[in-house]
This record gives C-alpha cells, sequence and structure tokens, in this order.
C-alpha cells in the first residue's frame, strides 16, 4: 500500500475513439482528497473534477481490498498512461455528454490468487472557463515540454557523440598496427629487408618511416609500442647429424639505435624465431632485425602502438 499523503502524478495521453487527439492530464491527492483534471492539447479546452472522497470513486463493485486512495490514484495514472494496444491490465475512455462535460472510464484488471476481475472507473469532469492569461499559461506548459523534448535530444546526440567518439578511437587503435613482411635479407648481410602491404600503409606512413632501403625502421611518434618479429628459417635437413649442434647457437636479434634489445635463439625441429619486446620507444629511434641463419619464405614484424 502506497504511504498517504499529497500526490501527484502528470503526463500526456490518448484515447481510442480519437487517438490523433492528445490530452494532458493531472491526478493529484491532496488532503486524501482526489482532484483529476483534463486539457485538450490542441484546443486548449480544459476539464476538472475535484475534492472527491473516496466514497465518490470506489463503490462495492470495484473496490480493492486494502487499498488506499493513493494506491487507487497509482492506478488511474498506469491507466493514463499505459499503451492504447497491448495493455492486458488497464483500459481506458473518453466520451463527451451533454453541457460540455467529458466522461472518463477505466477499466482495471485485478488479479488476487486464482481470481480475475474486472473493476471499472468513472469520472464526469466539468468544463472549465478558461481567460485568455489561462490559454496562454497552457501554450507556455506546451513549449516548456517541447523544450523537455529538446533537452532530451540533446543529451541523446550529446551521447551518440561520445559513443561515436569511442568507436573512432578502437578504429584508430586498428590502425595503429603495422604489419611489415620480409623474405630475406641484404646481400652480403644480416640484416632483414622490410616491405609493407599497399592496404596497411595507413599505420605505416602514421609513426613508422622506413630507412636504409628498408633495413631500418624509424619511429615517427613517441609512445608506447610492442614490437613482434617472427623469422622463418630453411628446414632442418634431418640426413646431417651435425645440424643441430650447428643450430644451437643461430639466433635473431631485435636492435634498437644498433643495440641488442632482444635475442632468441632456435630451438630443434621449430622452423622460424619469435621474439616480442614491449616498452617506450622515441621519435627518432631506430630498429632493425638481424638473422645468422639462412631466411626460407615470408617472414612478419608487426608494431602495435599502445599509446603515449
Amino acid at each position: 500500500m502506497i504511504a498517504s499523503g499529497d500526490v501527484e502524478f502528470e503526463g500526456v495521453t490518448t484515447f481510442a475513439k480519437d487517438s490523433s487527439t492528445n490530452y494532458r492530464y493531472t491526478v493529484a491527492l491532496k488532503d486524501n482528497k482526489l482532484n483529476f483534471s483534463l486539457e485538450d492539447c490542441s484546443s486548449k479546452k480544459q476539464w476538472f473534477k475535484g475534492g472527491m472522497d473516496k466514497a465518490d470513486y470506489v463503490t462495492t463493485d470495484n473496490a480493492i481490498s486494502g487499498a488506499s486512495p493513493a494506491d487507487y490514484l497509482k492506478c488511474f495514472h498506469n491507466a493514463l498512461s499505459c499503451a492504447l494496444e497491448g495493455s492486458n491490465d488497464s483500459q481506458r475512455k473518453l466520451s463527451m455528454l451533454s453541457g460540455d462535460v467529458v466522461k472518463v472510464e477505466f477499466v482495471l484488471k485485478l488479479r488476487v490468487h486464482s481470481l480475475t476481475w474486472d473493476a471499472m472507473f468513472n469520472f464526469q469532469l466539468d468544463p472549465v472557463s478558461l481567460e485568455r492569461i489561462d490559454i496562454l499559461e497552457s501554450k507556455l506548459r506546451d513549449q516548456q515540454a517541447e523544450l523537455k523534448k529538446i533537452a532530451v535530444l540533446e543529451t541523446t546526440v550529446k551521447e551518440q557523440q561520445e559513443e561515436l567518439k569511442k568507436m573512432q578511437s578502437i578504429h584508430t587503435t586498428a590502425n595503429s598496427v603495422v604489419e611489415l613482411e620480409s623474405t630475406g635479407t641484404y646481400i652480403g648481410s644480416a640484416t632483414l629487408r622490410w616491405t609493407t602491404p599497399e592496404s596497411k600503409c595507413d599505420a605505416f606512413n602514421a609513426f613508422v618511416n622506413v630507412c636504409g632501403g628498408g633495413g631500418v625502421l624509424a619511429m615517427r611518434r613517441s609512445g608506447i609500442y610492442i614490437v613482434w618479429p617472427t623469422v622463418k628459417r630453411v628446414p632442418l635437413d634431418n640426413s646431417d647429424d651435425d645440424t643441430e649442434d650447428d643450430d644451437e647457437d643461430l639466433c635473431v636479434r631485435l636492435l634498437k639505435n644498433g643495440e641488442c634489445i632482444e635475442v632468441g635463439y632456435l630451438v630443434e625441429e621449430i622452423n622460424f624465431v619469435s621474439l616480442i619486446a614491449i616498452g617506450r620507444f622515441q621519435e627518432g629511434d631506430k630498429l632493425a632485425v638481424t638473422t645468422d641463419f639462412a631466411m626460407e619464405g615470408t617472414s612478419t614484424l608487426y608494431i602495435v602502438r599502445l599509446g603515449n
């Protein structure tokens, strides 16, 4: 049961007979007495019934056991605010009577355990004589309602803009991956020569630049990066018993400004070496990858920018 006291609900509703007309309603309890007002949003006509005691709208046929006036008020508000179609619990109807009186009817479907019945309530609202100032106040309320809608729309637009920024950030992150390929070293050199697929050029041009004919990569932006080269070699010749011993010292090195920062050695029966280095690189830092063994196929180098 809702606690007693002054309570008010307002909103805009329509009725089945003329669903194209909007009506602004207010249902309120003041000193435990029910007030019900209705306004045609187009013509600005208004109707009102106030000071109603519980006995004025509750009968033996529609009484809800244990319900307070505030409970009934909530039910009436639900009946006015629910969708016209698809609602099985509340229905509403408006009809015009003589003398410009309007009759509002509610049908509430009540359930108690396995029992279900329809409780019907009706209100006859009297027309309200409006002065010009009242009509202006009503129009002002309409404008205020429209301003609220605009404010909600602006909030929605801001939220969508923030979501777009997040998506753009994700897109930027996706474009912050450089993919390079190498099929060999320079003649007479251990340094791999790198090229980039055309589809990956955006990120490549953004923060990595090629120097020394493709053997040296210069960082164009400072930040935190992952550098991940994988170098493939000619498969082992299992007929050569000395191959395993010869391979023990063969390795791949990742160089930063000419100094080795990561090294990886060949492992028995594995025909590639993969390194991963994570750290801060400054603008102008130069990277290179060297190998001690003969290459075969396409080796790869991924450079991923994580942030500033």
